[in-house]
């Protein structure tokens, strides 16, 4: 999705990434989602701030939702996440990191328990902020 490989995505990228998944977003409708999700007003939802998103409060620690998530990612169905499968979604710079600072087994991908291990610090991160509010 991120065509222009800097870690977010513009109106248009969602819009191109959704229309490849057969789901065609109205105008409004990418509105909303960037009122919604751009919580930094950029003009570009970041890679945390989609991840944060998807990452509901109402499905923190569901088993399913995170494995749809690691299905989405893993678009070649091969087990794990590769750097070139992040850098489709979150751009070349933003992928290397993430497999940089998650893959335990060093091994260049993120395979099912890593990927986990991230989304479940990534929803302690979202809890801890919003007990801050």
């Amino acid at each position: 999705m991120d065509t222009h490989a800097d870690g977010s995505l513009t109106r248009e990228e969602i819009k191109a990434g959704f229309a490849k998944c057969n789901k065609r977003l109205s105008d409004q409708e990418v509105e909303d989602m960037f009122e919604a999700v751009d919580t930094n007003h950029s003009g570009k939802i970041s890679y945390h701030e989609w991840l944060s998103a998807v990452m509901a409060p109402q499905i923190l620690g569901v088993e399913n939702a995170i494995k749809e998530l690691f299905h989405f990612f893993d678009s070649d169905g091969s087990g794990t996440i590769s750097i070139a499968e992040l850098r489709d979604v979150v751009g070349g710079t933003e992928g290397a990191l993430i497999i940089d600072q998650n893959d335990g087994n060093h091994d260049g991908s993120l395979d099912y328990s890593e990927f986990k291990a991230l989304i479940d610090k990534v929803a302690e991160h979202r809890r801890q902020l919003e007990a801050d509010e």
